[in-house]
């Protein structure tokens, strides 16, 4: 065990790096930014960990566990939107009376919120709102996600280790997409964990809110030429970019917005029967742009066939790596030899450091669910598989996992 004065030169050491990182911390545009940031918060946290003793860390987790709980508690009761905009604030009484609940309940609760500085207190002791908590009555916002993955990723993972051990699956991770901790914990196997979802709609909102509010961390343009796919002299009337699994329309908007060359007519929006019809109504592309319904663990549909490229954006995390190669042989067999396909996701690093970490959380959440989020080594185990040949990685921020761009193209052996 290493000495105190060990410890002692070691924490001056991290001062000084934590002094230096500091020093040159400029705020900015993201993901610069959060990356300057993160650099800052992973120094003060190694020098918590050293202070800490072994006991300490698990008094660490406890308390981590039941702040989760209570924040999750406040939602559901609206309390935070109770709470006064800063700098005003508001007596347990009047907050009680406002929300509904027990005021001794609510006293019990907070406290620990108190404690962990995600609420403030008045030296008379009054709450009043953080930078954290007054984000968290944002909508869409950051609030959202966390209840999301409350809801739809802790409440059924505190269950794995069980489901783990009796379900057959003893040791080997969850891939089968209607079979999973998710379905098992709802008692619903055979489902699909969005049609389980739909069940619902507040949770379903809350999912769909969460994500939205994570958008500027997954950027769909800035690293990538989607211009150079269109080239008007030789592409005849081939597609330009099919958006396997669409949505509204998100990424193509912002493909045509960013790169004027793009023509909106050679633009393929791909999906199940639902989102189609509500995109058809919501108009959030371009009339031209070509809508066919079609779910993509069948084949591509004729006319989506020889497009420049195939574009995927927060698919194959959803999917274990035997449908990830089922969904990427269709696309295969629609190929000409100059296509190429763009998987949107996130690429994990073999080692997660504090800028990640939110991503290695958000695999935790998908593996629960039967999905993946892949290192390179995985993306190209995949494309491999599927007849594919993997062209490069494209990332937003140097080594990040959020905001990455994996390239194939038909496989040349």
């Amino acid at each position: 065990m290493a000495s105190h004065q060990d410890d002692s030169a070691q924490l001056q050491t991290l001062l000084g790096q934590l002094t230096a990182a500091v020093g040159a911390y400029r705020p900015g545009p993201e993901p610069e930014a959060y990356a300057a940031r993160m650099d800052i918060t992973a120094k003060v946290k190694e020098m918590q960990r050293l202070m800490m003793a072994p006991a300490d860390m698990a008094l660490h987790h406890t308390v981590n566990m039941f702040e989760l709980v209570g924040i999750r508690t406040l939602r559901e009761y609206d309390v935070l939107r109770a709470i006064p905009a800063p700098p005003e604030s508001i007596s347990l009484a009047d907050l009680a009376a406002k929300t509904g609940l027990q005021d001794s309940l609510l006293e019990r609760i907070a406290r620990l919120l108190v404690g962990t500085g995600f609420l403030d207190m008045t030296p008379d002791y009054q709450y009043r709102h953080t930078k954290f908590s007054s984000a968290y009555c944002q909508e869409p916002g950051p609030g959202n996600f966390m209840q999301a993955m409350f809801d739809e990723g802790l409440t059924p993972l505190t269950g794995f280790h069980s489901w783990l051990r009796t379900s057959g699956n003893d040791g080997q991770e969850p891939g089968d997409y209607y079979r999973n901790p998710y379905t098992s914990h709802h008692k619903q196997d055979g489902l699909s964990p969005l049609d389980i979802m739909a069940q619902f709609p507040k949770r379903l909102k809350e999912f769909q809110l969460g994500f939205m509010a994570q958008e500027d961390a997954v950027p769909i343009t800035g690293y990538y030429d989607f211009g150079q796919l269109f080239d008007p002299e030789k592409d005849g009337d081939r597609p330009t970019v099919v958006d396997v699994g669409s949505g509204q329309g998100q990424s193509i908007k912002q493909m045509l917005d960013s790169f004027p060359n793009l023509e909106s007519r050679r633009m393929v929006m791909e999906d199940l029967p639902p989102v189609i019809e509500l995109a058809k109504t919501s108009k959030h592309v371009p009339s031209d742009v070509t809508m066919l319904v079609h779910n993509f663990l069948a084949p591509q549909p004729v006319a989506a066939t020889g497009a420049k490229a195939y574009y995927l954006r927060r698919i194959m995390h959803d999917f274990s790596d035997a449908n990830c190669v089922v969904i990427l042989k269709h696309i295969r067999a629609a190929m000409l030899p100059d296509s190429r396909v763009l998987l949107a996701d996130m690429v994990m690093p073999k080692r997660v450091t504090e800028a990640d970490l939110p991503a290695a959380a958000i695999d935790n959440c998908m593996m629960i669910m039967g999905g993946k989020e892949r290192t390179a080594e995985g993306f190209e185990k995949v494309v491999a598989e599927a007849g594919l040949e993997l062209v490069r990685i494209w990332r937003s921020r140097e080594d990040g996992a959020t905001g990455a761009l994996v390239e194939a193209k038909m496989s040349s052996s």
